[in-house]
């Protein structure tokens, strides 16, 4: 594709340095003259960090009582469904939505923004990354987050909470917990400045 062209202008929302030098290797007749870090008006998010997990469960159940709709971004499938498995018990009445890689599976046929249409809650796991868009607007009321403390960084956090594009309340809310492997923080003040 790029073998004739005069310019090649690469946009990914994980636009980093080993892509770059991938793309460089790949076509070394190119030669990167910028990078530039383009986010939608709306993109920026204000952000409350949960030390404990009971306070966002407990936040959580205050919305879902109040009626409001939820997306839950989780850093894997047995914390998706651990909630979802909560929230089935304690909220029943409120139509759920499961993502992960075992129900991806059978979800594949389906647009994300017509399976998630009319739902109340939906948790999902990282088979949902890059290149989905929950981008309904007015549907989410609040997006949280579920990071993990062993295989998740704040750049992988951020692509998960970023697939609801316009939630009405524009706070994530997020639960990390302390802890974490030698390549991968978990330290909030760290993870804000990310």
């Amino acid at each position: 594709v790029c073998k004739g062209a005069v310019a090649v202008i690469a946009a990914d929302a994980d636009l980093d340095g080993p892509t770059v030098e991938a793309l460089q290797l790949l076509f070394p007749q190119f030669q990167v003259k910028d990078r530039q870090w383009v986010l939608a008006p709306d993109a920026h998010r204000d952000s409350i960090i949960y030390d404990e997990s009971i306070m966002l469960v407990a936040d959580l159940n205050d919305d879902l009582v109040a009626g409001r709709r939820v997306a839950i971004a989780t850093a894997g499938r047995g914390t998706a469904e651990t909630l979802a498995a909560y929230i089935q018990e304690h909220h029943p009445q409120r139509r759920l939505v499961l993502v992960t890689a075992v129900t991806a599976l059978d979800q594949q046929d389906t647009s994300p923004q017509r399976l998630t249409d009319d739902c109340d809650v939906v948790i999902y796991s990282p088979a949902w990354g890059t290149g989905i868009d929950l981008a309904q607007r007015d549907h989410w009321d609040r997006v949280y987050a579920w990071a993990s403390s062993s295989y998740q960084d704040a750049f992988d956090l951020a692509q998960q909470a970023g697939r609801v594009r316009y939630p009405r309340d524009p706070v994530l809310r997020i639960y990390i917990p302390r802890g974490g492997g030698a390549h991968r923080t978990t330290d909030p003040d760290i993870l804000m400045r990310q």
